[in-house]
Parts: structure tokens; C-alpha cells; sequence
């Protein structure tokens, strides 16, 4: 039980990771657009702030924190603004991977004669 335990601790944040990439938001004045779900405003003081929903506009970047509650800042206060989007070829690329190492560890343990062990 402990060492499924532990596999799913290091795996999870491999998998969450990997199928994300975070991508910095142009900050035109002419640019004025919906922000994906998630993202990260970072302030000129280095404050960053978790975003859900967010919008930028032509004067403001707006939208939900994370823990709740609306956010609202003027566009001369903010440094740069990330968006977390998922990443497809990164996520084919894991999934890809992990099927070919259990397939190898089947094929090693099939060959040494071995088998697939009954509990």
C-alpha cells in the first residue's frame, strides 16, 4: 500500500506538469482579450497572483483569484501576465513514454520466464 502510495506522489506532479505550458501574454496597448482558465499576473513588485477567468483590457487586467473573490488592476501596475495552457504533443510525448516503459518491463519480465505474478 505505502509504495503505491509513494509511485502516485511522484508520478502526479510528473503527469500535471508535463501536460501544461505556460506562455507570456503579449501586453499591447491594443491588446484586449479573454485570459485562459488559468494564469498568473505578476506585478511590478514581484507579487504574483494566481488568476481564474481572467480578461485584459485596455486598461485593466481583471478576473477571480484562486482562493476567491474578484481581482482588478491597473495595466501600469502589472510586469507581465502568464497563461497556463495544455500542452497536446507534451501530453502524447508522457503518455507515449510511460506505455513504452511498461511494455518493456512486460517484455523483461515475460522473457526472464518470469510472468505476469498472481497476488
Amino acid at each position: 500500500m505505502f509504495a503505491a502510495s509513494a509511485r502516485a506522489l511522484i508520478l502526479l506532479p510528473l503527469l500535471v506538469s508535463a501536460c501544461a505550458t505556460t506562455k507570456h501574454v503579449p501586453m499591447t496597448p491594443q491588446t484586449s482579450r479573454e485570459l485562459s482558465d488559468y494564469g498568473v499576473v505578476v506585478l511590478r513588485t514581484g507579487r504574483r497572483v494566481p488568476l481564474i477567468r481572467g480578461r485584459l483590457t485596455a486598461d485593466s487586467v481583471i478576473g477571480e483569484r484562486d482562493s476567491g473573490g474578484r481581482f482588478a488592476v491597473s495595466r501600469d501596475s502589472v510586469a507581465t501576465v502568464e497563461e497556463s495552457l495544455v500542452s497536446i504533443p507534451r501530453t502524447l510525448g508522457l503518455l507515449g513514454g510511460i506505455a513504452l516503459g511498461v511494455y518493456a518491463l512486460l517484455g523483461l519480465a515475460v522473457s526472464s520466464g518470469g510472468g505476469i505474478p498472481a497476488y
